[in-house]
């Protein structure tokens, strides 16, 4: 049997979707269609994944609409989605699934990890802690994690875990600011990413492309830190996804 992913159905509600909330539905969606079928025959329709992404079966045609069936299910509460999603506590095994159906569907175009690996080796350090914060407008969504317990969780890992860099990924200037004052040169993020001075989104961007690019290379960047902290966040949730064997030590930042 073979599934066809889209987002044809309003009530994805695709135009709010930031692009790391795109691909983990995309792996949601393949892991329910593995689930009854025990195949990864799936064919990826959509444009800003197919940006940065091959699908990997090969085909034009499909059989039924794997995100309706998605859709159905949830509703019922009866997808892995419901339990584990970028707003709960990660769980381990979920981890090692949703990377084995990733690893089976999608194929990172050549630029991106090259991209990321250029960054990584710019951290010149193999006991590197990641940092993700999610900012701007996740407020509106679940309580902004006080800056307090940002800098104690930090402080906390720099001393167990004798940490020399910091890879710091966030969408809000605040953020660079607090970890620049508390923890100097050992931060490190990439300074051409685009940025939120403001407080405002930056995912509603009309250069979604390249906006899409600079996430996208962080989370690799992030999957192959030995160390993360992590927050509530379709990009650490992606992040955690595919550096599941890599990444030593995890931590949330909003609950634990």
């Amino acid at each position: 049997m073979i599934g066809g992913i889209d987002f044809s159905n309003p009530v994805f509600n695709y135009s709010y979707k930031g692009y790391t909330a795109i691909i983990n539905q995309v792996i949601d969606i393949a892991l329910e269609h593995y689930k009854k079928y025990e195949n990864f025959n799936v064919i990826i329709k959509d444009e800003q994944i197919l940006k940065n992404f091959d699908n990997i079966f090969i085909g034009k045609t499909y059989d039924y609409n794997a995100s309706d069936m998605f859709l159905n299910n949830f509703f019922l509460n009866n997808t892995t989605h419901n339990f584990f999603n970028a707003h709960t506590i990660v769980n381990k095994e979920n981890l090692y699934l949703r990377k084995k159906v990733f690893d089976n569907i999608l194929k990172p175009k050549l630029e991106i990890l090259e991209e990321s690996k250029r960054i990584k080796n710019q951290l010149n350090d193999f006991n590197v802690l990641g940092v993700q914060i999610r900012g701007t407008d996740k407020k509106n969504e679940i309580p902004p994690i006080p800056n307090d317990v940002i800098v104690k969780k930090i402080k906390d890992y720099i001393e167990k875990q004798n940490i020399k860099k910091i890879f710091l990924s966030t969408d809000d200037i605040k953020y660079v600011n607090l970890l620049t004052y508390e923890f100097g040169d050992i931060i490190f993020y990439n300074k051409e990413n685009t940025i939120s001075h403001n407080g405002n989104p930056i995912h509603f961007s009309n250069e979604k492309e390249s906006l899409n690019r600079e996430v996208l290379t962080d989370v690799y960047v992030l999957s192959s830190c030995e160390h993360l902290l992590y927050c509530f966040s379709n990009v650490s949730f992606l992040a955690l996804t595919l550096g599941v064997d890599k990444i030593t030590n995890f931590k949330n930042l909003n609950v634990e």
